[in-house]
């Protein structure tokens, strides 16, 4: 029985989750009490037991005896203080400081016992609503360190410890802001951590779920917060700390954390399409959660709870990042683009430092004007050993900061293939399913040029991925003429086509399982990675690209629409061994896959830096003239030299190689350009450019 027969069949007596909405949340539900709870209360803050003057701070909630984690905490250079937050069943101050070694008076330990929690609920209406005997303790913490005017939280559990390799990394990391934290003082900060500004293990779900459930939930609607915010990113790194778990019941855990198994899926799907109505931080929060409760993720007692989390900020005068709302700041807004729904994709550049610095310029400026937000997150994987991997992830993050989400995946070494470099990163696009829950990965090279702006139907056509291959005859002893022979071998079919001339190649997820499979057991290898380094020893050359889109024609073909881009002015040559020598004679190929479809992203491959420029300003020009859009600013591009005497973009129907290989032979092309232009401006949505980034192509 396959998965998706245990939602179908007959005999289940069960129903599939699928977060529709339940009921409607009211407004009386929310007790605001404005004495307490208003930014007009007049109720004077807790006074401070001694003065404080560090910038981080450490919390932890615990009921135990101190533990490594802790003790290690305490020993932190002076910036840094650290508020241990106790519980009912929680050893007494008096006690707990014995045993830490500590007395009343250490100026950087602050221990919070349920008589210093009552007090602080004197002015907060969050702390009187948050349980005992529950992991949300841990957010009086944090209100204690924003008390204190903390800059950033380290949100740490007594059970995790830091590695300590390089004397204090956790200071390391927040030097060179390769960390997930955040700036209560400014909301020009590079860097957040919505898990403690918004949604804190146990403010998510209260009383009302498990902590294996909250503390990755929280995670996703956090994501889903940090959109748009201004000047603030969501970065990942390497693990800092070392977990020393107890002994768990995994059945008990199971049935705590069950909710994660059957609403998960549900849930992404409802937050990837959410689109809130407010542009204040504080209303989305709240927003959010409604949403939720109205679809039966979690319940009025969190919704409550986390209005008063809001409430509490407020009150401390805490400087909630901003929204980017003007125009001039998205570059895009994505109201702009049409609202349609783009298949679950993500965008996978794999790159190692030399092509990042030398390429990845000309693939962001095109990315930045014509990539819409909302079409794909894009992740950069990196070879985890690389000595220039922390430099790469730093400098990736920084310029993707106008995209929704970008991210860092890193790819270990394997016992078949350690090396690094290109061969490494082209190993790894068949393995990018581990690396992403997406439906579909979309491929890109640190040179890919996008030459016009991208709509969901040039990339898929009734939810199937598009393929543009490319078909020509080779001269000998080219490096083409070897690819067609490795394809051969490793499919076991004659390749019919090249598949490097468009991007993004766009491949179905669960399809890169099945090809690695199915090459594995094609050729008895132990392993895919095993396969793969014969793959490279082999004479000549390979593409991965080639292998892959080959693959898919002979095995997933109706999964998927192709076209097939056949040169002109190739026939003195011969088709190389491995590939095919009429592509029209193909079992499967049909005329219209023969019809031209206009590229949205070529490959510059080697091309010079003046050939780049002309390729941008000649698509931004085309794009001005074809769909009007605005440019906000007083800069005005001169686009005569590059429109003038052409009936539409040279770069939709080109291959990147410098010889004979365009498309425009075909008498359809210049009806295909006019179905594209036609489709668009039906929509009528198009994105308004920052003047600064078209200056920067000019």
């Amino acid at each position: 029985m396959s998965h998706g027969d245990f939602n179908t069949a007959a005999a289940s007596t069960g129903y599939e989750f699928k977060g529709s909405r339940v009921r409607t949340f009211t407004s009386g539900s929310l007790k605001t009490n404005k004495g307490t709870d208003s930014l007009e209360s007049v109720r004077i803050l807790p006074k401070l037991p001694r003065k404080v003057t560090c910038r981080f701070w450490s919390v932890v909630t615990t009921i135990f005896e101190p533990s490594a984690a802790v003790r290690d905490q305490t020993k932190l250079e002076s910036d840094w203080c650290l508020v241990i937050v106790a519980d009912l069943n929680s050893q007494s101050k008096h006690h707990y400081e014995g045993q830490l070694g500590l007395n009343h008076s250490h100026p950087l330990v602050f221990y919070l016992d349920p008589d210093d929690q009552e007090e602080i609920a004197r002015t907060f209406k969050f702390v009187q609503n948050t349980p005992w005997n529950s992991f949300a303790r841990k957010n009086v913490g944090y209100l204690y360190a924003f008390m204190h005017g903390a800059e950033a939280i380290w949100d740490f559990d007594d059970n995790n410890c830091l590695f300590t390799p390089y004397g204090n990394p956790l200071q390391a990391y927040l030097d060179n802001h390769d960390v997930e934290l955040i700036e209560p003082q400014s909301s020009e900060a590079l860097v957040l951590n919505p898990y403690s500004v918004f949604v804190t293990q146990g403010v998510l779900c209260g009383q009302e779920c498990r902590e294996g459930v909250s503390d990755i939930w929280r995670s996703y609607i956090a994501e889903t917060l940090a959109r748009d915010l201004k000047g603030q990113r969501v970065l990942y790194t390497a693990p800092l700390v070392k977990q020393v778990r107890t002994f768990h019941n995994y059945v008990a855990n199971f049935q705590a954390e069950l909710d994660l198994y059957v609403k998960t899926t549900s849930l992404l799907e409802l937050l990837r399409d959410w689109k809130p109505s407010s542009d204040k931080l504080s209303d989305r929060i709240l927003e959010l959660y409604v949403e939720l409760y109205e679809r039966d993720y979690i319940q009025i007692k969190d919704v409550e709870l986390i209005h008063h989390w809001v409430e509490a900020l407020k009150q401390l005068k805490y400087k909630f990042p901003e929204i980017m709302t003007k125009e001039s700041e998205l570059l895009q807004s994505e109201k702009k683009f049409c609202p349609k729904n783009w298949p679950h994709l993500e965008l996978f550049l794999p790159s190692d430092y030399e092509h990042f610095k030398r390429e990845m310029k000309t693939f962001i400026k095109t990315l930045k004007l014509f990539w819409p937000p909302g079409a794909g997150n894009l992740v950069l994987l990196a070879d985890s050993e690389s000595a220039d991997v922390a430099n790469m992830t730093k400098e990736f993050m920084s310029i993707t900061k106008f995209l929704n989400s970008s991210r860092v995946a890193l790819n270990e070494p394997t016992p078949y293939y350690n090396n690094q470099g290109h061969d490494r990163q082209q190993l790894i696009m068949f393995w990018a399913d581990n690396f992403t829950s997406a439906e579909f990965v979309g491929f890109v090279d640190t040179d890919t040029l996008f030459t016009t702006i991208v709509d969901v139907e040039d990339i898929f056509l009734d939810g199937r991925p598009r393929i543009i291959g490319f078909y020509r005859k080779e001269k000998e002893g080219t490096f083409w003429t070897s690819v067609s022979e490795s394809t051969n071998w490793i499919v076991g079919e004659i390749e019919v086509m090249k598949c490097m001339s468009y991007f993004p190649v766009v491949v179905k997820t669960d399809h890169l399982r099945e090809m690695r499979s199915y090459f594995v057991t094609l050729h008895g290898s132990k392993s895919f990675d095993q396969l793969f380094l014969k793959l490279i020893k082999r004479p000549g050359g390979y593409s991965q690209f080639n292998i892959m889109c080959n693959y898919l024609w002979f095995f997933k073909r109706n999964e998927y629409d192709w076209h097939i881009h056949e040169s002109s002015g190739t026939s003195k040559w011969t088709a190389p061994r491995g590939r095919v020598e009429n592509p029209h004679t193909v079992e499967g190929a049909t005329p219209e896959m023969f019809v031209p479809i206009p590229r949205v992203a070529i490959h510059g491959y080697k091309r010079s830096s003046q050939w780049q420029n002309r390729a941008m300003r000649t698509s931004v020009c085309f794009a001005l003239q074809d769909y009007s859009i605005d440019i906000a600013g007083d800069f005005k591009p001169n686009c005569t030299p590059y429109v003038q005497g052409k009936s539409y973009h040279p770069l939709f129907f080109n291959d990147f190689e410098p010889i004979p290989t365009d498309w425009t032979w075909h008498p359809h092309v210049t009806k295909a350009d006019e179905e594209r232009k036609e489709r668009m401006k039906s929509a009528g949505c198009f994105p308004r450019w920052s003047d600064k980034v078209v200056r920067d192509i000019f």
